[in-house]
């Protein structure tokens, strides 16, 4: 049982965190994430400003290339994962009893699912930024219709680029615990409780200092 008892205990950790993550997100109170959202806008309305938009393409490029790294290494873990399925070293015991649910299946889709998640949120992030170079580079300041300004929708692409790069960058480090399941169980029980309070405790700042 304790192989139910970790997946459990890492979709608890797992679903709790990110439940935390966007209620604080969405709050009024002072917050790193808050922060970080209103230099985002300053960041798009300086960009739109300049005269010379060399500064923002590198650094929009930058951020592309990046993105492009995580996918091809998801890419390539995925290609593993998948070659990997009927290798000897997984176990056939069935999951929760379920004879036709092996546990070697329930631990490749639980890795599949948190790369996939991670995979997901690389490419949108990319949508978003090519979104905020078009509109940087097509004048955004100067451009609005109705209640809509060009402005405030390149802020919007660039907060909601950053997002998902961050939820991408989070996936990765839960598919750290995942992939720790093919080795131990109790070492990924471990894992998951170790990464989950990194992320809470030292990646992701709630409330932010009154100092």
């Amino acid at each position: 049982m304790f192989d139910e008892i970790a997946l459990i205990l890492f979709l608890f950790c797992l679903v709790g965190y990110l439940i935390l993550l966007i209620i604080i997100s969405r709050r009024g109170k002072p917050s790193q994430r808050t922060t970080l959202n209103l230099v985002y806008k300053n960041w798009v309305k300086n960009r739109a400003n300049d005269e010379n938009l060399l500064y923002a393409t590198q650094s929009l490029r930058n951020f592309i290339m990046g993105n492009a790294t995580f996918i091809s290494g998801l890419l390539v873990l995925i290609g593993i994962l998948v070659g990997v399925y009927n290798a000897a070293i997984f176990t056939k015991t069935p999951f929760f009893g379920i004879e036709f649910l092996p546990l070697r299946f329930v631990q490749m889709g639980v890795n599949s699912i948190i790369a996939f998640f991670s995979l997901f949120n690389f490419i949108l992030s990319i949508r978003y930024i090519v979104r905020v170079s078009i509109l940087l580079s097509g004048d955004a300041i100067k451009y609005s219709k109705g209640e809509f300004k060009a402005i405030d929708i390149a802020e919007k692409a660039f907060i909601s680029a950053q997002n998902h790069w961050m939820f991408g960058n989070r996936g990765l480090f839960f598919l750290i615990a995942t992939l720790s399941w093919l080795i131990d169980t109790i070492f990924f029980m471990i894992m998951t409780i170790i990464i989950t309070l990194y992320l809470i405790i030292f990646q992701d700042k709630w409330v932010a200092s009154k100092g």
